[in-house]
């Protein structure tokens, strides 16, 4: 037999290997972005690492209610409503974990699925910005370079079946369970679906990067949100999505009047921060509505701040608009956006927007909004 019969044969034994053994979810970068994640943000009280804690461990009743948002990459999915999205809005919460388009299952039995799920995973997840399914930007061509170049943050999970939890069992996993070949397959190809056993999870940022979408579904009367996109040219296009798929998916309206967060021929804006109406819609009485309110902070420079900053902004034009992808930021990089940030957040209590109130030790949220509407509106 020819030697290249024998490298054929060879390669379609070590290719059909892989197809049974490779656990492609490994092979991406994912384990090493969440163990940073860990080593940074989920520290025990000495200091230390915190040993790996469950989503569903979480106690609310102790703590702020996570909700962690991330895109379900359907880029092959056939129904109407994925058309031109190609990705739903996935959550994980202590309680559940889904989107509308796959429906929402006990944290418990996603975890009891995949058991590598806990909380560093879910917040690397919600942050796995570079992966070849992208949500709303994802294309062929860019799925295959991505996917060959191993750019992947995302990974797949195991959905729960039907007779997962309660009385129901679903079959033991394998010694060699886990996505498989034909998955990687679909990464190169961008043809996942929500029919599939594994689900394809992205960063939230690839539908909505405001992380205020799973808020409007539940109502919430008040919420703050921090736009740190890159956005030098002051184009909102966070919040234009946002209030496109609030009013598709909710029928609700965001109104917002962001005049003096545009650039004036300076460079600077008039304002760091707007007070929004959310118009939720009342199902009891078609036509009326129930008014909510957003605080849309927006990384921006009015002229105002402190030396440092201006000195930092001269020698770095870009701040504080540098691209996504610098990931290395440098001792005064990091210390030019923490002291914008922690300047921003001054005006936000400033005595002559929001009272005497902003001398108080003590915070009354929905006082507090009343007082910027009051300033602000």
């Amino acid at each position: 037999m020819a030697t290249g019969a024998w490298w054929l044969i060879a390669a379609a034994f070590v290719a059909a290997a892989l197809a049974v053994v490779l656990d492609v979810n490994r092979t991406t970068l994912h384990p090493y972005y969440r163990a940073k994640l860990s080593a940074a943000f989920l520290l025990d009280a000495e200091g230390g690492v915190s040993p790996p804690l469950k989503l569903s461990a979480v106690r609310p009743e102790r703590t702020l209610f996570p909700i962690l948002n991330c895109a379900l990459n359907v880029p092959g999915s056939k129904s109407p409503a994925m058309r031109g999205r190609l990705s739903d809005v996935f959550s994980l919460t202590p309680v559940s974990i889904g989107s509308a388009l796959v429906g929402h299952r006990p944290t418990a039995d996603w975890e009891k699925e995949n058991p590598e799920l806990d909380l560093a995973a879910a917040m690397a997840l919600s942050g796995a910005a570079a992966s070849p399914q992208m949500g709303l930007r994802t294309n062929r061509l860019g799925s295959f370079w991505l996917t060959l170049l191993n750019v992947r943050l995302g990974i797949w999970l195991r959905r729960p079946s039907p007779h997962t939890g309660e009385g129901g069992k679903r079959p033991d996993r394998s010694r060699f369970a886990g996505p498989r070949l034909p998955f990687l397959l679909r990464e190169f190809t961008a043809t996942a679906n929500e029919s599939l056993e594994y689900l394809h999870v992205s960063d939230g940022g690839h539908i909505e990067n405001l992380g205020v979408y799973e808020l409007l579904r539940r109502r919430c009367s008040y919420i703050l949100a921090v736009d740190g996109e890159n956005d030098p040219a002051m184009t909102f296009h966070a919040l234009t999505n946002l209030q496109r798929l609030a009013y598709i998916d909710f029928g609700i309206v965001i109104e917002a009047d962001l005049d003096d967060l545009r650039l004036g021929g300076d460079g600077f804006t008039r304002s760091h921060f707007r007070l929004c109406r959310i118009r939720y819609p009342d199902p009891e009485r078609p036509g009326s509505f129930e008014t909510g309110y957003l605080v849309y902070l927006k990384l921006s420079l009015t002229g105002n701040e402190g030396e440092f900053i201006r000195r930092y902004r001269f020698d770095e034009p870009a701040f504080p608009h540098h691209p996504t992808s610098d990931q290395f930021f440098t001792e005064a990089q990091f210390e030019a956006y923490r002291s914008l940030g922690e300047h921003i957040g001054d005006k936000l209590f400033l005595p002559a927007i929001v009272g005497p109130m902003g001398r108080s030790s003590r915070l009354d949220l929905a006082e507090w909004m009343k007082a910027l509407g009051r300033s602000l509106l």
